[in-house]
């Protein structure tokens, strides 16, 4: 399991413009009244996932995602969830752009991962795989949920009703973003996708269809599509090269033809489509916000939680070394499941 999220609770705007050298970012509060909310946010991803590696795709030359990735690596630093006194942001020069990793103790909840992609990539998105060896080791120590089906003489011999056992916990998360978590962050969530199904197949020394492969792109490429028509009125950037695994003279003519329709959007057509969505929502002054239920997912979020606490607490009190052994997975880390179910019985 991964996310997607923009830059984390670094409270930023971004003015529109004709064109995109005119999009200024402007960060809107100072890192004292930002931290508190970083906190939070991060502190509710460790009680869910566990361990929480951030993957930062922005800029590392263009001056407004500078400002934001040196906030982001403020707060990573000064988070009670980074054990690590001496963390830094390590820069790799790679001759092309800079590569930075951080953050990956084993005593640390929170790890960090800086990759420049359009400097990387230049414009071959083939390159982009190189971030595969960056996200190799947190990818094989956060493993994989995997629960099996009782036989029907094992599940009479248990106390409870349960007719499956889990053998597998995922023990972490990554959290991916770009600028706005549409483009490059799709197509490298494309590549955490392949590398965890990968894990997957060789613990369990298995093959897949020689079409699977193909289908697995074509899912991610509308996956970014229908995220990228919710969020700027077009289909994603680099679909093209998602969805064929290249890139093609015919890809960066549909990108260039879907940045001109998201300009002309984002300067004639939003403004009026936000008013809209904020008189709906009672955001407007005056008005009284208006109040969302829903029932359902309030019910399945309980019931995860509760399923998590019950999981995690049993646990953190066996020893998988062998079960690890023999599936060919680092053991469990018994110190982040005994934290989180602490922090969990304390909600």
């Amino acid at each position: 399991m991964h996310l997607s999220n923009v830059t984390p609770l670094v409270f930023w705007e971004q003015q529109t413009g004709l064109l995109p050298t005119q999009q200024k970012i402007t960060l809107s509060r100072s890192p004292e009244a930002t931290q508190p909310a970083f906190d939070k946010h991060f502190e509710r991803l460790t009680l869910k996932y566990g361990v929480t590696h951030v993957v930062n795709l922005l800029s590392a030359t263009k001056l407004g995602e500078v400002d934001l990735s040196e906030r982001f690596r403020y707060h990573i630093r000064n988070s009670p969830l980074n054990h690590d006194p001496g963390y830094q942001t390590e820069k790799l020069s790679t001759g092309q752009g800079v590569r930075g990793t951080g953050g990956g103790g084993e005593g640390t909840l929170i790890r960090a991962t800086e990759y420049d992609f359009h400097a990387e990539t230049q414009g071959r998105y083939e390159n982009a795989h190189s971030i595969r060896r960056l996200l190799k080791q947190s990818a094989e120590g956060f493993a994989y949920f995997a629960m099996e089906e009782l036989d029907a003489q094992s599940a009479s011999k248990r106390l409870s009703s349960e007719t499956a056992v889990v053998l597998l916990q995922q023990e972490g998360v990554f959290r991916t973003n770009c600028l706005d978590c549409l483009d490059r962050t799709n197509l490298v969530q494309g590549i955490l996708s392949q590398i965890a199904i990968e894990s997957f197949l060789y613990h369990r020394q298995d093959d897949v269809a020689p079409d699977f492969w193909v289908r697995h792109s074509t899912l991610w490429a509308d996956n970014g599509d229908a995220l990228s028509k919710i969020y700027a009125g077009t289909g994603a950037l680099k679909s093209s090269f998602t969805r064929h695994g290249k890139s093609s003279w015919g890809g960066l003519i549909a990108d260039a033809r879907k940045s001109a329709t998201r300009m002309y959007i984002n300067k004639f057509v939003d403004g009026g489509r936000q008013e809209t969505i904020d008189v709906l929502l009672g955001r407007q002054l005056g008005m009284e916000p208006v109040q969302l239920y829903d029932p359902i997912n309030d019910y399945a979020q309980a019931e995860l939680l509760r399923r998590s606490v019950i999981t995690l607490y049993a646990l953190s009190l066996t020893n998988d070394v062998a079960l690890s052994e023999h599936l060919n997975i680092p053991p469990f880390r018994r110190s982040t499941f005994l934290w989180v179910h602490s922090m969990l019985m304390d909600v």
